[in-house]
């Protein structure tokens, strides 16, 4: 039975509430603190994670194409139009309010980001790869420029496995795919959207990273310094990111193999912590965790903004374009943070057991040949 990485499934559920964190404005709470509101490029670290994850599952056997596809055509799409449906209906709503209750939003229903036009990209999860779209503000539910990026680098990922794997040299070329577009990335070339060049760079990165673990997997480690190597990736990464410098797109990519490499080995305190059922949890329904989190904090924030516009309590402030809650008090504050914390994540428990995993049944099963 092929083995799996149950340190790692953690790393992706702390790279989602990492994200959620990232999304959460509210006013003297921790989800101000400069790490925060500098770890965008923690998304990095999933696309690295899924190039490494992904190798280690499909690389080096043989799998055809449509059960392949399949599996991940069933893991991300029904989830994804099914919360664009949702921030459709929100858009309705939001819309209706306008109209009903003469409250004005910041921001027109379907307009800009949510424009009709917008709709078709977001579907088909193109919304990354064409400049027609408005990537840089992010459309619908913006985490999915991730997806529309990864589920597009999965075929490119099957055709060098296909292509270069008979002549053992497909680690080869996810490297050099790998530096190319890390290359276009931090030299600004525009001949490929930014979006596509920060994904399929560390995805390639995570997928070269597993084919040298690959080699090196049966290496003893002792727990000592295992657990030393896992302290300095998690310090080293927590330092980059919070940091800002010129080539923080390649130290931090670099960081992230490092990490995912160390974690892979499970035989340290950190990674053996990963190993327990509440953090497994948080992997399990990782993506769920990325893909609510957003509806559930627009709905919050509607709801906030409309009881101050009946009311006059202040409980958003508008800074630097963006909607900040605020209860008033910085205790309660974080309490609210928590609280929505909670509610995502009881969502998405909702939706894995709902969605993720009723529809993953549907995939298309490799034959007994193809194993």
């Amino acid at each position: 039975m092929m083995k799996r990485f149950e340190s790692l499934d953690a790393v992706r559920g702390i790279g989602a509430l990492i994200v959620v964190t990232g999304h959460l404005h509210i006013i003297g709470a921790f989800t101000e603190l400069h790490f925060f509101r500098t770890c965008y490029i923690i998304v990095e670290l999933f696309f690295v994670l899924s190039g490494f994850v992904l190798t280690h599952t499909y690389a080096y056997r043989d799998v055809k194409f449509t059960p392949y596809i399949s599996s991940r055509f069933f893991r991300i799409f029904p989830l994804h139009i099914l919360m664009l449906l949702i921030f459709i209906f929100l858009e309705f709503c939001r819309l209706l309010i306008q109209k009903n209750a003469g409250i004005h939003f910041d921001t027109t229903p379907f307009t800009g980001r949510t424009a009709p036009s917008e709709i078709l990209p977001n579907l088909f999860l193109i919304q990354s790869w064409t400049p027609t779209t408005h990537y840089l503000n992010l459309t619908f539910n913006y985490p999915t420029w991730s997806l529309s990026v990864e589920f597009y680098t999965y075929i490119i990922l099957y055709l060098t496995i296909i292509t270069f794997r008979k002549m053992n040299i497909a680690p080869l070329i996810w490297l050099l795919i790998s530096v190319a577009t890390l290359w276009l990335l931090v030299s600004g070339n525009p001949i490929l959207q930014q979006a596509v060049t920060r994904g399929v760079s560390s995805f390639f990165a995570g997928a070269f990273t597993y084919s040298i673990f690959r080699i090196f997997s049966d290496i003893k480690i002792s727990t000592i310094t295992a657990t030393i190597l896992e302290i300095l990736c998690v310090v080293f990464l927590i330092y980059f990111v919070n940091s800002q410098y010129e080539a923080k797109q390649i130290i931090c990519t670099v960081i992230y193999c490092l990490t995912i490499f160390t974690l892979a080995y499970q035989r340290g305190i950190i990674s053996s912590f990963f190993l327990n059922k509440y953090m497994q949890h948080l992997g399990k329904i990782s993506y769920s965790l990325y893909m609510v989190h957003v509806a559930v904090i627009l709905i919050i924030t509607t709801i906030m903004f409309i009881i101050q516009k009946k009311t006059g309590i202040e409980l958003t402030q508008l800074i630097a374009g963006r909607r900040n809650l605020t209860t008033g008090n910085i205790f309660l504050n974080n309490l609210l943070a928590l609280s929505i914390y909670f509610i995502v994540i009881v969502t998405a428990t909702i939706t894995y057991n709902n969605i993720e995993a009723r529809f993953m049944k549907y995939r298309i099963k490799p034959s007994s040949n193809s194993q």
